[in-house]
């Protein structure tokens, strides 16, 4: 009876791992070179080794489970962390860059957990530079004024639309969970966020709004305008990003580029600008970014780059000049 009753236990086993898919992904990337910080005539300039050239290195787990009727059951486990050092990256987070489980059939898709925001995920088919980790033209310039977006929200609700005739939405809801911390009177630091995306064959544009509501009572609202055009020899891609709070006003536009050179090499480069107003300050920002890329195969990509920008903060006579050369590895598995 025993072994009849494991024999079952086994195929009824094997017919729920036939019907769910397990995945175990992720990205090493890592790169060594020179990085330079200088502000008026003092800087410092120093030999590194460091994490995330052009994307951020990463492990997860990813599941898929067929329900039936073409409804699918499915969740992400994903860590970030410094290739260079074996730092949890996220402030230490076991999940920090994606936790969440979900829904999915053809009416949509339904995720809550810790998620990507749906105008961070619209803003990487408008960036340069593949939305490259450290060598991306606004790494250094998106905080030049308010406080750069949030790119991953907690505890958090999302609903992704099917794709109707080229267009497709997403919309989320974030809860702080914080009312009254760490003073009496406080408001929740609740988020939302909302994304609408079109694409007709080589054309992409989009459109994202992000509101994030602050202790004080004041929120940081965010808006991202981007068009993206694949011209086959080459694809240009423009973004406009302005922000406000009741105190400050910010304005940040990107242009871009990546040409291809045959199935494996490619050059891609970016320029932003950004400006900030808060009353009588004025702080000002800037960045240019190039990588050449080498596809060794579908996984292993080996790159050279650069990127040099400058921020010049509240009207003060010295700017602050970053300058970064690098060469690296990224391998995807």
């Amino acid at each position: 009876m025993k072994s009849r009753l494991a024999a079952l236990g086994f195929y009824v086993a094997c017919g729920m791992a036939s019907a769910q898919t397990l995945t175990l992904y992720g990205i090493a990337d890592l790169w060594m070179g020179t990085s330079q910080v200088k502000t008026g005539a003092s800087g410092t300039r120093q030999n590194v080794v460091d994490t995330s050239g052009i994307s951020g290195s990463r492990f997860g787990v990813r599941g898929v489970e067929d329900l039936g009727g073409g409804l699918l059951a499915s969740f992400v486990l994903e860590n970030g962390f410094d290739l260079s050092t074996g730092v949890p990256g996220q402030g230490g987070l076991l999940f920090g860059r994606q936790a969440y489980v979900g829904l999915q059939g053809s009416w949509g898709s339904v995720q809550a957990g810790r998620l990507y925001s749906p105008y961070d995920e619209l803003f990487i088919n408008f960036r340069q530079n593949y939305s490259a980790f450290t060598f991306e033209s606004d790494s250094l310039t998106a905080n030049n004024g308010i406080p750069d977006y949030s790119y991953r929200l907690n505890n958090a609700v999302a609903y992704t639309t099917p794709l109707i005739g080229g267009f497709s939405a997403k919309v989320l809801q974030s809860f702080g969970e914080n009312k009254n911390l760490p003073t009496v009177g406080n408001k929740s630091t609740d988020a939302e966020a909302v994304a609408l995306k079109y694409v007709d064959g080589p054309f992409t544009v989009g459109y994202a709004y992000q509101q994030e509501k602050q202790a004080n009572g004041d929120a940081n609202k965010y808006q991202l305008f981007g068009a993206l055009y694949d011209f086959g020899f080459a694809k240009l891609m423009a973004s406009y990003n302005p922000a406000r709070n009741d105190m400050t006003k910010d304005k940040e536009y990107q242009i871009g580029a990546i040409v291809p050179f045959g199935p494996a090499y490619a050059v891609s480069l970016g320029y932003t600008h950004s400006k900030s107003k808060a009353g009588a300050l004025t702080s000002v920002g800037k960045g240019f970014a190039v990588i050449g890329s080498y596809d060794i195969s579908k996984r292993t990509r080996l790159y050279a780059a650069m990127v040099d920008a400058s921020t010049h903060p509240n009207n003060v006579v010295a700017e602050t000049v970053t300058t970064k050369y690098g060469v690296g590895i990224r391998h995807a598995f």
